[in-house]
């Protein structure tokens, strides 16, 4: 079984970068990139998106869950670090105006009347 996370904010980069050797940086894992990399004691995969996270991990088994979950929390508490959900994170991608087909958009109806007229086409 496999453990997906995501993670986001503006200092997640910086948490991450506590608890791995791999350089994070843009030049080193540019956008739409993944890198095997370790979290921790924890291997996982690494992907740098930005959908509604910036973040996002995939372990090779569950048994990692709360040793990465525990390193994240505690290398992000002088940051200010809390857990959020998965309605926050869909209000944040609304937020972003990030769209998804058969959500906001769909053949039904148009960006326009989603809401997103800034994504409308004439």
């Amino acid at each position: 079984m496999l453990l997906g996370a995501g993670s986001g904010g503006t200092k997640i980069a910086d948490i991450l970068q506590k608890l791995t050797r791999t350089d994070l940086g843009n030049a080193a894992f540019p956008w739409l990139s993944s890198k095997l990399i370790e979290v921790g004691l924890a291997p996982a995969m690494a992907f740098r998106m930005n959908l509604s996270v910036n973040w996002a991990g995939i372990a090779p088994s569950i048994e990692y869950q709360n040793h990465i979950f525990d390193a994240i929390m505690a290398a992000g508490a002088a940051f200010g670090i809390k857990p959020f959900g998965i309605r926050a994170m869909d209000a944040m991608r609304l937020e972003k105006s990030y769209r998804l087909v058969g959500t906001e958009l769909s053949i039904e109806y148009a960006a326009l009347e989603s809401g997103f007229s800034v994504c409308a086409f004439e």
